[in-house]
């Protein structure tokens, strides 16, 4: 072909065959979410002239805030990509002139829900032709978590660090039953990490614990605790086991000193009785 011009969106191409077949990428990167909408498409010039216009994938977004009963959360923060806005009485934000797909392929931005100055919801959101309505819950939420040894006793004073996506958001002390809450969090999934005297576990909450205010239980290893030490199921059997061999063979070596200090003194146990 001869050459291309863009004059207000409109293409023109020069001197182009028209019984060739090209394919033709058209492209449109957003000043405003810095990403890029495009489309290919292979035809003859003539097929191009027949369609007059070609539609990029570029759309509007809504996000729906609800809480977990689906009632639209009013006056909550939402951010999409670089673009933040405010949900209206229905619940939603919108968000216009958004590149939806590359070459086919949906598009992802990152989404962050504020509500009363708390952090709701944080995570990245795919959108598409087909995906246009994103929908986030826009509660807070209380981690509970239960510390446990073997015999399902509490584990006062535990230390236990919360993670998500690897993350980690804070470091926490369990109570005297072993109990700890840790409220005002966003729906997601969440690892706990426990360490008591040298003991670890972890546990996992997931995003029906949240919403159902379940308890989650970490079980470490021991079983009791003895004079400040504690000791798995596994210790105190040996332990038990040791002491009672132990007072066996205090038996056994006080019987043989009788025995022995009574044939210095000349003390002999009497004969049995004759049949």
């Amino acid at each position: 072909y001869g050459g291309v011009s863009n004059v207000g969106g409109v293409v023109t191409i020069r001197a182009i065959v028209t019984t060739q077949t090209y394919e033709f990428k058209i492209s449109w990167t957003s000043p405003v979410y810095g990403t890029t909408a495009s489309k290919t498409i292979a035809d003859t010039p003539e097929g191009l002239k027949a369609m007059k216009a070609v539609e990029l994938p570029v759309g509007t977004v809504t996000v729906s805030v609800v809480d977990t009963k689906d009632r639209p959360i009013v006056g909550a923060e939402v951010t999409f990509g670089k673009v933040t806005k405010t949900t209206d009485a229905a619940g939603k934000a919108y968000f216009e002139g958004v590149p939806l797909e590359k070459d086919g392929v949906g598009i992802s931005y990152d989404v962050t829900v504020k509500r009363e100055g708390y952090v709701v919801f944080s995570g990245s959101e795919t959108v598409s032709k087909a995906r246009t309505t994103i929908t986030e819950i826009g509660e807070l939420f209380t981690i509970k978590v239960r510390v446990v040894g073997a015999a399902g006793q509490g584990l006062p004073f535990a230390k236990v660090v919360v993670k998500r996506a690897g993350a980690e958001i804070g470091t926490f002390t369990t109570d005297e039953g072993g109990f700890l809450e840790v409220s005002k969090v966003p729906l997601s999934d969440y690892t706990v990490e426990a360490e008591w005297k040298g003991f670890k576990g972890s546990a996992t909450v997931s995003k029906d614990d949240l919403k159902a205010g379940r308890a989650v239980e970490v079980s470490l290893p021991p079983y009791t605790e003895i004079a400040g030490i504690p000791l798995t199921f596994g210790a105190l059997l040996a332990l038990i086991i040791g002491f009672i061999i132990l007072v066996i063979v205090i038996v056994i070596l006080l019987s043989e000193y009788i025995r022995w200090r009574g044939r210095r003194l000349g003390i002999y146990p009497p004969p049995p009785p004759k049949k």
